[in-house]
């Protein structure tokens, strides 16, 4: 299985049978840095916990929630398995539960729009939370 997703404007593989990151294919995320704050959004208004790595072996350059980007990366692709992701009658609107929840225990979205760019390998345009 090979898996294309863009990060930086550059497009990168993954060839592992074992890891899906389906989510990486069917939605546009946006360049780093804004997929970045849309996390830093995320973090804020969720219950607080820890987004990235204590020991520095694992801390990711460029990336400031990269257990966060994994834990939604793989909540989607186990919605995706269970057929629990939410898509407009035209096709035109889909959203998916996080299974995060801010302080006043109140579930937060993932919200996408179908893609306008015509020559884009996504069918899906990240909005926002």
């Amino acid at each position: 299985m090979v898996i294309y997703f863009i990060e930086n404007n550059f497009e990168s593989q993954i060839k592992n049978e074992s890891i899906e990151y389906i989510l990486y294919n069917e939605a546009w995320l946006g360049r780093r840095e804004v997929f970045e704050n849309k996390l830093g959004y995320l973090a804020n208004i969720s219950k607080k916990e820890n987004w990235d790595f204590v020991d520095e072996d694992y801390k990711v350059l460029g990336k400031k929630y990269p257990i966060l980007e994994n834990y939604l990366i793989f909540t989607y692709d186990r919605l995706k398995q269970e057929n629990k992701i939410a898509v407009s009658d035209d096709e035109e609107f889909m959203c998916f539960n996080t299974g995060l929840q801010t302080q006043y225990d109140e579930d937060i979205y993932a919200f996408f729009t179908r893609n306008k760019k015509t020559t884009a390998k996504q069918k899906w345009f990240f909005v926002k939370f």
